[in-house]
């Protein structure tokens, strides 16, 4: 492929992920959403139901159309219709209160609601990695997607602190003046999804050779195969483990933020958006990481940097808070948080068969979405059923048992991790944790 061409699709595909990120902010930030349950009065567990169902119901949907996506060969059209609907669906969230609707039968409709509201973003997600994956060389990969995640991470977390604190100016007000003002965010982030769509149409068609017929082109093979390739099949399994215990943390750190820690609104954001200026070093760092040692090392690598930063949460003062929001900020930011979602995306990309990238990204998705539903559904009765018994009632304590039951499993998944396919060479613990060290000492040893 022509250099100055190459450059020009990567760049367009960069800039998709800039204008998608500001227009989903809002309407995909769990900050305020969160928030939104919390004010329509729902429990932990009906918090954790409706993200599991979000999770995985959208996520089989998808791996169930992969093939047929395949065939429509449509990657740029479906992508900018799909996040079209996903900015503006979550508007209607905003009209559940006021259908004087028992809680229970609120939760209800708001699951359903966001199940419908992910299944766009997810199908949409397959034919964005089939883009990214036809665009960029192989060599580069690593590099790229961890450039891609920063600038899908970064401009929204910036834009979410003046939101952020507008929101917390609410927090007291009448229903209707909190959810005039929650309109008024999700709706102007949403605006720059035009830009976004405009530029994802002008991203190059991926040359995938569409739907390759290998001998048996049926739906139910291209749906099966992945979960038929043992090598991808140990891959999957990390990462239905690995999600669920980082959703654990995810789905239910900002509950215990706002009830535990009684923080706001306005200083989660600012913490979180500072976490997301680090990763300006830290995501490229790890794209050098993967691309040097390989997914299966960095894997290791960064589930151990998690539960050592949710270790920090089982103490009382803010200076742990800072520390975990420094390693494992949402389990999907900081230095080691940072690392996962490229991690996890080169693996699926570089252990997929060309021909088969739609039903194998789309299977890799849906055991994320297996992990999510699990980690969700079971972590909010886990701690409404901790606080009412072992805790008596002390929503402090119950968290505090709660992630140390997260920490050990992400510490399971650490070692499971070692069976993964050898896309690099071995690294022993001891080695591992000093090529950790090398890093951290280039990544602040300008601060020294």
């Amino acid at each position: 492929m022509d250099h100055s061409l190459e450059t020009k699709q990567i760049r367009n595909i960069y800039l998709f992920h800039f204008f998608n990120n500001l227009a989903i902010s809002v309407v995909a930030n769990f900050l305020f959403l969160d928030q939104l349950f919390l004010r329509m009065g729902f429990e932990m567990t009906h918090i954790g139901i409706i993200k599991g169902a979000a999770y995985l119901i959208p996520m089989a949907v998808n791996l169930l159309a992969s093939p047929i996506i395949q065939r429509w060969d449509r990657d740029r059209e479906l992508v900018s219709g799909a996040y079209l609907f996903r900015v503006t669906l979550p508007l209607l969230l905003l009209v559940l209160p006021s259908l004087g609707l028992q809680r229970s039968q609120l939760a209800v409709l708001a699951a359903v609601l966001m199940v419908v509201i992910h299944i766009f973003p997810m199908i949409a997600n397959n034919s964005i990695q089939v883009i990214i994956q036809s665009s960029i060389r192989t060599h580069a990969l690593g590099k790229h997607l961890a450039g891609i995640q920063l600038i899908w991470t970064l401009p929204g977390f910036l834009i979410v602190i003046p939101l952020s604190l507008y929101m917390d100016g609410f927090a007291h007000r009448s229903d209707a003046e909190f959810y005039r003002a929650m309109f008024l965010c999700m709706a102007g982030t949403g605006i720059f999804q035009a830009a976004a769509s405009f530029t994802m149409m002008r991203c190059p068609k991926p040359r995938t050779g569409a739907y390759q017929d290998r001998g048996k082109g049926s739906w139910l093979y291209y749906v099966t195969s992945p979960f038929k390739d043992k090598d991808f099949r140990s891959l999957l399994r990390v990462i239905i483990l690995s999600s669920l215990f980082t959703a654990m943390i995810r789905d239910f750190i900002n509950p215990y933020f706002l009830t535990v820690r009684h923080l706001s609104m306005g200083f989660i954001s600012v913490v979180g958006a500072v976490v997301s200026v680090l990763s300006i070093g830290i995501l490229p760092l790890w794209g050098y990481v993967i691309d040097s040692i390989g997914g299966r090392n960095s894997y290791r690598i960064a589930l151990a940097g998690l539960a050592a930063g949710t270790a920090a949460l089982l103490g009382d003062s803010m200076m742990l808070v800072g520390v975990f929001a420094l390693f494992a900020w949402d389990a999907h930011r900081g230095l080691f948080g940072g690392g996962m979602y490229s991690i996890q995306q080169y693996f699926t990309m570089v252990s997929t068969p060309r021909g088969y990238q739609n039903s194998y990204f789309a299977a890799a998705t849906f055991a994320s979405g297996v992990g999510f539903f699990f980690g969700s559904f079971f972590g909010g009765m886990l701690i409404d059923g901790i606080t009412m018994t072992a805790a008596g009632g002390n929503r402090a304590e119950a968290f505090r048992m709660y992630f140390i039951i997260a920490i050990a499993g992400l510490v399971s998944v650490m070692f499971l991790a070692q069976k993964l396919p050898h896309d690099r060479d071995h690294i022993s613990g001891k080695d591992m944790w000093m090529y950790v060290f090398r890093l951290m000492r280039t990544l602040f040893g300008r601060f020294r």
